[in-house]
């Protein structure tokens, strides 16, 4: 789950319990899951843009990229669609399986423009595939270094 969702989630559980018609029994329980939603944002570093629209979220972990159950790096497009997505443990790209992309980008409308995966034979390298808007592969591409792709 995203940052943005949990904030938006927060949000709204938040206005259901100041509403006056909320069920005194639920309020325990719906306190409750907010403070696990907040707590599990601790070390979240939110960037929003003069409109106050999240651009781009970082997990983090003893002050390096790190996460275990999602992307560590997310931006979005105009703060609204996720733009670029990537997954990190200790500071490093990484992903717990070997066929799933450590770094995904998309077009505005949702469909991936590219998705890289760590490349073993390469070390630290990547093997990036950039896709046509319909979905079909445009061009494949090896990487030594992580970040000689960001600007394919």
């Amino acid at each position: 789950m995203y940052a943005k969702s949990i904030i938006l989630r927060i949000d709204d559980m938040v206005s259901t319990l100041n509403e006056p018609s909320f069920k005194d029994e639920n309020k325990e329980k719906y306190s409750k899951e907010i403070e696990r939603l907040r707590l599990s944002m601790k070390n979240v570093i939110i960037t929003r843009d003069h409109d106050e629209k999240i651009i781009k979220e970082e997990w983090t972990s003893h002050g390096v990229l790190h996460r275990d159950d999602g992307p560590a790096y997310v931006t979005y497009n105009d703060g609204e669609n996720v733009h670029r997505e990537e997954w990190y443990t200790d500071g490093k790209l990484s992903r717990t399986h070997p066929h799933y992309p450590v770094s995904n980008t998309y077009y505005k409308d949702g469909n991936i423009f590219m998705s890289c995966f760590v490349n073993p034979r390469y070390g630290d390298g990547l093997l990036c595939f950039k896709y046509y808007a319909g979905g079909n592969v445009k061009e494949e591409k090896c990487y030594d270094r992580f970040y000689d792709h960001q600007y394919y």
